[in-house]
């Protein structure tokens, strides 16, 4: 009896340890920290190490610093060793799972260890006051003054590429004469819809370092932080904007985009930018584009690639501007000259 009772307390152990494992080095999260907005939990020690190390990622090649570079290191955009997801903001530290662990640990006895140990690979103490993440995200004083200093949503002014006069009345999604969203009036002129083409940026953002070159270029084209990270944003200099949705129905709930759920993603290229009304984090946006595309399916393209739906949006031709081959660039220089130019 009393060896059965021993058997099952060691496999209820055995199954909690390896919950409470690191899925980078197998140990325990003695260290735990989450990472957003995936919500993995990992050792601190690996993902130091990994943020430090990891394979640059495209928009990192963009950089033209060497990757030893401490100040690299800091602006270099973050990713989730398990999903891949883009990290924004600092890893948080996890206390609840902490405990836990300490618990197994005494629980277990002598012989199991915890990953992420109280002293550095160099001898130094790592107190619980020092700063985890110096060397590899910006310093919180540096956050803290920014955040301070602009403290209305990302500090971003809105100007176009176009003239804007302030005596043109405001057109809503919904407008007939918006011409670029649902609701459109016919087209009596018969004017072809074309694939969208590269265009610089209409929004200037003062990019924070703690955040990536691509979460930096999304904010220039018009995104809001909410719809970045309601519809797992991305973009490329290639493919534009991407948003990414599990259902084209424009009634149903929004299903906010995880890195680990893909089945039935559905990809919706946007475009280069987007033109969001005022009050708008993007799902009003969004959501008159599927009521669009459910309306008028001849103005977007679609096509399915391994089991993915893609979904883009197209433009009036008569919309194109013709582009010199200065400018089919996402070169930082265009948007740091326009900036320089224009305030």
């Amino acid at each position: 009896m009393l060896k059965t009772k021993s058997q099952q307390k060691d496999e209820i152990l055995n199954a909690i340890e390896t919950s409470l494992q690191c899925q980078i080095c197998m140990e325990l999260l003695f260290k735990p920290y989450a990472l957003s907005p995936c919500g993995h939990i990992l050792c601190l020690s690996c993902l130091q190490e990994w943020f430090r190390k990891a394979p640059p990622s495209a928009e990192d090649m963009e950089i033209d610093e060497d990757i030893n570079d401490p100040e690299f290191i800091i602006h270099r955009q973050k990713s989730c060793p398990c999903c891949r997801a883009v990290i924004f903001d600092r890893p948080v530290p996890v206390f609840l799972v902490k405990s836990v662990t300490s618990m197994l640990i005494k629980a277990k006895g002598p012989g199991h260890t915890a990953a992420s140990p109280l002293w550095r690979t160099d001898g130094t103490s790592l107190a619980v006051s020092d700063d985890v993440w110096k060397g590899i995200f910006p310093d919180d004083a540096y956050e803290e003054e920014e955040e301070e200093e602009y403290d209305y949503d990302d500090e971003v002014v809105r100007w176009f590429t176009a003239p804007y006069d302030d005596s043109d009345e405001y057109e809503s999604y919904g407008s007939d004469e918006d011409e670029s969203m649902g609701e459109l009036e016919d087209d009596t002129d018969n004017t072809p819809y074309v694939p969208a083409i590269w265009e610089p940026p209409t929004v200037y953002y003062r990019a924070r370092t703690r955040h990536s070159l691509e979460f930096t270029h999304m904010m220039r084209r018009g995104c809001t932080r909410e719809m970045i990270h309601t519809y797992g944003m991305t973009y490329t200099h290639e493919e534009g904007l991407v948003a990414h949705v599990y259902t084209l129905d424009p009634d149903a709930e929004v299903i906010p985009y995880r890195a680990d759920d893909t089945q039935n993603i559905i990809r919706i290229f946007l475009g280069w930018n987007v033109v969001l009304e005022p009050r708008d984090h993007g799902h009003g946006f969004l959501n008159q584009l599927l009521i669009d595309y459910r309306e008028h399916p001849e103005r977007f393209s679609t096509h399915r690639l391994d089991g993915t739906l893609d979904i883009k949006k197209l433009v009036r031709e008569d919309d194109i501007q013709a582009m010199s081959d200065d400018n089919t660039t996402d070169s930082e220089y265009w948007h740091d000259n326009r900036i320089d130019s224009d305030f």
